[in-house]
């Protein structure tokens, strides 16, 4: 009976051993999931914090690309008036320009 006792105990050690022995390797795999989580949590903040940034960046660009586009309308719109004022200048010139000749002609034939 001491004997049978004995090698239960043994068998009992042996277990408790190999128990332990797969806590801290348990204990090793949690440190290390741990730590590979902690690296993704950083790349992950990394991310979300360029991500913060290129989508701030964009909104800028985009922005400013609105009041290039705005610019270049009101830029086409002056140049379009001024066009027009051109025209009417140079028909006030050729306008003048036959009343003058029309003058000078009426001056030559007196």
């Amino acid at each position: 009976m001491v004997k049978e006792y004995d090698e239960k105990r043994e068998e009992q050690e042996k277990s408790l051993k190999k128990v332990h022995k797969e806590l801290a390797e348990a204990s090793q795999n949690a440190a290390k999931l741990e730590k590979e989580r902690n690296q993704l949590h950083n790349t992950l903040k990394g991310a979300k914090t360029a991500a913060g940034r290129s989508a701030a960046s964009l909104r800028l660009l985009n922005e400013s690309l609105k009041n290039s586009k705005q610019e270049l309308l009101d830029q086409s719109e002056e140049a379009a008036r001024l066009k027009r004022d051109n025209a009417e200048l140079e028909f006030r010139i050729q306008q003048a320009n036959e009343g003058h000749k029309l003058n000078v002609e009426l001056l030559l034939d007196r």
